[in-house]
C-alpha cells in the first residue's frame, strides 16, 4: 500500500500542470487582440461585404495557436533544450534572407511566402532570444545568481539578434531589449549587472539609430 501510495504521488508530480496566471494573461491578450484587430481593421470592414472576414481570419489563426499552446504545454522542456541552437541560427538565416529577398510590403521588406504562408521572420527571432537567453542562464547560474559569463552572452546574444531586427523598426528592438532584460531580472542576475547591460543597450542602440537617421 505504502508503495503505491509512493507511485501515485510521483506520478501526481510529474503529471504537468497548467499555470493558471499564465493562461488568463494569455486570454486576455488574445481578447484584445480580437479589438484592436476589428478598430485596425475597420477601413478593410467598411470597404468590404464581408464585415466579419478579418475577425474570422483572426479567430482562426487564435485557434490554431491555442493548439500548439496546449500540445508544447505537455512536453518536457528538456526536450527543446538541444534543438533551441538550431531554431535560433534558421531564424537569423531567414532574417537575412528576409533583408535582401524578402517580399516588399508597404514599401519594406519583413516576410516572405512559403507554400502559400507569409513567414515573419521577426517572430521567429524574437522567440529565438528568449529560448537562447533562458539556455545560457540556466547554464551559468551560481549561489549568488547568474556568472557574469552568462550575463555578457546573454547580452551579446539580444544585441545581435536586436542588429538584424534593426532594419525591421525600432519598436521590435525595444521589445527585444526589454524581454531580455526581464528574463534576466526573473533569472536573478544582480542589479548592478542590469544596469551595466541596460547601459550597454542605450549606448548601442544610440549610436546604431543616430547613424540609421544621419
Amino acid at each position: 500500500v505504502a508503495v503505491n501510495k509512493a507511485k501515485k504521488e510521483v506520478a501526481e508530480e510529474v503529471k504537468p500542470r497548467s499555470d493558471r496566471h499564465i493562461w488568463g494573461v494569455i486570454i486576455f491578450l488574445r481578447l484584445v487582440s480580437v479589438i484592436s484587430l476589428y478598430s485596425a481593421s475597420s477601413r478593410e470592414v467598411a470597404s468590404s461585404a464581408n464585415v466579419y472576414g478579418p475577425i474570422l481570419r483572426h479567430g482562426v489563426m487564435l485557434v490554431a495557436g491555442l493548439v500548439i499552446m496546449i500540445v508544447l504545454e505537455r512536453v518536457h522542456y528538456r526536450f527543446f533544450k538541444p534543438l533551441i541552437p538550431v531554431f535560433a541560427i534558421v531564424s537569423a538565416l531567414m532574417m537575412i534572407y528576409v533583408l535582401f529577398f524578402g517580399d516588399i510590403i508597404n514599401g519594406a521588406r519583413r516576410s516572405f511566402t512559403l507554400f502559400g504562408f507569409m513567414i515573419q521572420p521577426a517572430e521567429f527571432l524574437k522567440m529565438s532570444s528568449v529560448l537562447v537567453i533562458a539556455l545560457i542562464m540556466s547554464r551559468m547560474q551560481e549561489p549568488n545568481g547568474v556568472k557574469t559569463k552568462g550575463v555578457v552572452w546573454s547580452a551579446l546574444s539580444v544585441i545581435i539578434f536586436s542588429g538584424l531586427l534593426f532594419t525591421q523598426g525600432l519598436t521590435n528592438t525595444i521589445l527585444l531589449m526589454a524581454i531580455s532584460l526581464s528574463m534576466m531580472m526573473i533569472g536573478g542576475v544582480q542589479i548592478k549587472k542590469l544596469f551595466v547591460v541596460f547601459a550597454a543597450y542605450a549606448v548601442i542602440g544610440g549610436g546604431a539609430l543616430i547613424i540609421k537617421n544621419s
